[in-house]
Parts: C-alpha cells; structure tokens; sequence
C-alpha cells in the first residue's frame, strides 16, 4: 500500500509539548471528516497534486531523511531530538509498514517519536513496534467532540469513539487534549469532563489538556480558556504556533 507525504518540515511544537523544536512529517488519509479541519489537505479531501511524496514504504523513509539532513544541513547549531508524526491519521492500518522502517531510522538518529492522533486507532502495534526496536515513543491524543462536526456518517459517535482497552496499558505515554469552540464551549467542556470521568480509572493518566479553536490568536479568548483551566483541573494548550503565525503553513 502507497505512503503518502503531505509535507515534512521543522518548527517548535505549538502544542505539546508547546515550544520543543521537532521535526514534522504529516501523513495522508484521516478516518474522521472534522467540520473545522485545518489540514484538510492532508485528510479527507487529499489531491494527490499536493502531497510531497507517495509511493512505497522504503521510498518515503527516505524522503523523510532526506529532508531532514537537509535541515540539519542547513542549521547545524539546531537541537531538534523529536520527530512528530501528524496527519491526517498516521496510526491507519495502511501506514504500519512506512512507521516499522521509520523507527530503524530513527533509532539511528538517536530521537524520539511523538504521534498526534485523534485517537480512534489502535495504538498497540505502533507502541510494541517502538519497543522491540528501540525507539522512545508517546501519544498526544486529540479526541474529536461532537463540536467538530463530522461531515459524513450516520453513526457519528461511533466513528469519534475512543476505545478504552487501547489506551488502559500506555496511559503514562499518553496525553489527551481537546480542542473547544466558543460557540460550543459548554456543551464542549461537559463532554470533556464524561471523558475524564470514563478514564479516571487509568494509572499514571496526566491531566487532560484544552485548547482553543481557532485560526488566529484571540487574547481574550485564550485568557478565558486558561482560566477555565486552572480552576477545573485541566492544562491550558496555548497553540503557540497560532500565536506567532495564524494559519501559516508548515507551522
């Protein structure tokens, strides 16, 4: 099955962990249709015109290393020891055999993986992968609320569906963070907390971490968040990259 690269690219983490120097490399092809998607181009609606590489596992690993020595290149001062896979969806079935030779890579490179998933996936075989070859891997689990308007489906919080057991024995390398519109803020946070409350019971859990929606930074917006945050129990996620550059791609 082909691989596809939407893009691969250097900044600081915007989220989590918001301000660490990491490698991007976002993956094609999402499960979920998010009604306020800002990477569409990498998910459901994905124009093969405007992706950076597809076609075989081996071939995209190395794109991906080439793209990143010719970072490296180009800043040898920079100390970037994080790689980010993002999507789209990049635990989909389709991508295993690209992350099995992504993490030989990596290993090689002496960095860690960070995957940023909405969480509807089963993550096992990406976490036993990491382990038997070596590589330090964590989740930033973005689950999506019934704000996000899904696009098609019928059964839409089935297809949004978080399953507990695959989660249950990694809950230490996970972090969970949601994303609230102010036009839904309330119905957004009551649903964040029926999710807390369903997985309380994991060991080691981190507190839950929320966001604001949005494609440009609103002061008072995020001052609101940020407070909400600190009295309930949750971490504030700034979107550092939102701040300094809105929209801008490759952020």
């Amino acid at each position: 099955m082909k691989t596809i690269i939407t893009e691969c690219f250097a900044t600081i983490q915007g989220e989590y962990p918001a301000g660490v120097p990491s490698f991007f490399v976002r993956l094609g092809g999402c499960n979920l249709q998010c009604g306020w998607c800002d990477s569409t181009f990498a998910s459901y609606k994905v124009n093969e015109s405007q992706q950076s590489y597809i076609g075989d596992p081996s071939g995209a690993v190395n794109f991906v290393a080439k793209s990143f020595n010719s970072f490296k290149k180009a800043h040898p001062k920079s100390n970037i020891s994080n790689f980010t896979i993002t999507g789209g969806e990049p635990l989909l079935p389709k991508n295993s055999l690209f992350l099995e030779e992504l993490f030989i890579a990596v290993k090689a490179l002496g960095v860690s993986i960070a995957f940023e998933t909405n969480g509807t996936q089963d993550p096992q075989y990406a976490y036993k992968l990491a382990n038997r070859i070596g590589v330090t891997v964590r989740f930033v689990v973005s689950p999506k609320l019934k704000s996000s308007n899904q696009l098609t489906g019928a059964s839409d919080s089935m297809r949004r569906e978080i399953p507990h057991s695959s989660w249950e024995s990694i809950a230490s390398l996970v972090r969970f963070k949601f994303v609230v519109s102010r036009d839904t803020f309330t119905g957004d946070v009551e649903e964040i907390d029926r999710f807390r409350a369903r997985f309380s019971d994991l060991s080691n859990i981190q507190p839950f971490l929320i966001m604001p929606e949005g494609i440009k930074f609103d002061g008072e917006w995020y001052k609101s968040i940020a407070e909400f945050c600190f009295k309930n129990g949750f971490d504030f996620c700034p979107r550092v990259h939102t701040i300094l550059w809105g929209n801008e791609r490759r952020r």
